[in-house]
Formats: structure tokens, sequence, C-alpha cells
């Protein structure tokens, strides 16, 4: 069933950006060496760009992507923004570069239009898969179950191909792997959807499946490191994005929270345990 044959509710539609935009403002900025620095869930609560070091760098290229969520840029906007100035700063074509703590050397490819492409994908994809997130907790309660979609064309790769139409509550332990990007340049997308919904697409003959086990395979690093990864999910991606936002902004709140005077963090705490009134204590 293409796009035009479904439901027109269940058509691909513009999220308001306001919730992608808060989670990557969010994120810190963090140079790393290697892609592998920042692993899968670190990357909620943190922006890097691998083989990036100087932090004014990293920042210029936060605050375009930031801008480019905000405003609704594409990835040649991104591109155009951004190519001149790394340019002129060395961050260009391969190069050696240092690790700052070790000494190691890498031969590393820095900036050219393919890696600002993907840089801009994976940012703002994820991004947005974020602020589904947040979207769909809030409307549990009426659309309690997560629809698998992938784009349905002759670009699906066949692991993704096989997901498409999993249903599964909002809260099954599926989508702990497999909700957000599941690898690069992946555009699959996961909607919340009630159980009527479910049912119209079923009549509609869009095929639905349940959600299969999660498999894991090895998968060995440049480094020597073998990491368990699901299958069918490329290293790295084998997380839920909103989840990981969820619970690094927690631990930011009780960072913060720690830092302040004694008496205001026991007073905070007091309020966070005294319970809401109801209506007969004139709430």
């Amino acid at each position: 069933m293409a796009d035009r044959d479904a439901p027109e509710w269940f058509k691909l539609a513009d999220l308001t950006p306001q919730e992608a935009y808060d989670y990557f403002r969010a994120k810190q900025k963090l140079p790393s060496f290697r892609w592998s620095d920042v692993w899968e869930k670190e990357h909620a609560t943190a922006f890097t760009v691998a083989g990036m070091l100087r932090e004014d760098l990293l920042a210029t290229v936060h605050a375009k992507i930031q801008a480019a969520i905000e405003d609704g840029h594409d990835a040649k906007w991104f591109e155009d923004q951004l190519t001149d100035q790394l340019i002129a700063a060395g961050w260009w074509g391969r190069k050696d570069i240092t690790d700052p703590e070790t000494g190691e050397v890498r031969s590393a490819q820095l900036g050219s239009p393919s890696r600002l492409k993907l840089i801009y994908d994976v940012n703002v994809r994820q991004a947005y898969h974020a602020g589904r997130w947040e979207q769909a907790q809030r409307t549990k309660a009426t659309s309690p179950l997560m629809l698998y979609r992938t784009m349905r064309d002759e670009r699906v790769r066949q692991n993704h191909k096989a997901l498409d139409g999993v249903v599964a509550p909002i809260d099954d332990p599926f989508w702990d792997t497999h909700y957000g990007m599941n690898g690069y340049n992946c555009r699959c997308i996961q909607e919340p959807i009630s159980e009527e919904g479910v049912e119209d697409l079923r009549a509609a003959g869009f095929p639905i499946k349940r959600a299969p086990k999660v498999t894991y395979r090895d998968y060995t690093t440049k480094e020597g490191d073998t990491i368990k990864v699901p299958v069918g999910i490329d290293p790295g991606f084998g997380y839920n994005v909103g989840k990981a936002r969820d619970s690094g902004l927690a631990a930011y709140k009780d960072q913060q929270r720690a830092r302040l005077p004694k008496a205001i963090r026991e007073a905070g705490e007091k309020l966070d345990r005294k319970p809401p009134k109801g209506k007969g204590d004139g709430g």
C-alpha cells in the first residue's frame, strides 16, 4: 500500500519542531576523537562530531543544526552555511588527527559534502524522533500502541522492511532498541496509534505484525572491543532516543539540584514528596 492509499490520518505529518528543538538545544557540546567515544544513549545529552576536537567549531555546527530544526532548513542550507567556515578552519578533507588524551594519531575524513549531509541527517532526524516520543507519552491514554513504518520504496533495507507494520504497546521493551533511527540514512518512523487505528489499517489491507524477538550479534570495533548489537540495527543506533532523552534530563536536573544551597535543595525535595491536593482538600 503506497502512501497515497493510506488513511488520511496515517499520512506522514510535519511534527511541530518545539519538542525536537528543546531536545537538541539541551545537548552539551562534547569533542570526540572517534565515533565510538560517545555511545548510544550518551548522544541524547551530548552533541559530538567524530574527529572534531575544537570546541568553537563544535559550537558552530551545533548552532547551525539548532537553527535548521527551528526554522525548517534543509541539508543543502546546512552545507552552504558551514563549508567555507570549515575549509578556512582546516577541518576539511582527509587528514591525520591526534587524540589529545592518548596521543594516538589516526587518519580521518573530516569535512566533505557527504559528511555534512550525514551530520545533518542523523542529528535532525534523531531530534525529531525524540520529540515524537515526548508527544507519544502525552497521548498514551488514547493511542497506547506504536507502529513501525518504512518509506516502502526501493531504498529501504531488507532488515527494516521486515519491521514495516510492527505494532506493539508503547511501553513494550521492543522499542528500547527499535525506536528512532536504526542506522545511518534510516528514514523509518514510529508513530503512536490507537486500537481503532490499527483496525482501520488492517481493514485497508495494511499488514500488521507482532514485534519480533530482539536478537543480538557481536560487533568488533576498530579498537578490538566486542559489543552486543541488535541484529538489523547499525552499531551505535540500538537504543531509544526518546527514553535516553528523558533519563538524561532527569540526571541533569539532579546535578543542577545538587549544586543548590542545602536549605533550598531540602525545601524543593519536600515539595516533591508532598502529595497533590485532592478535591476533598480544596484542590
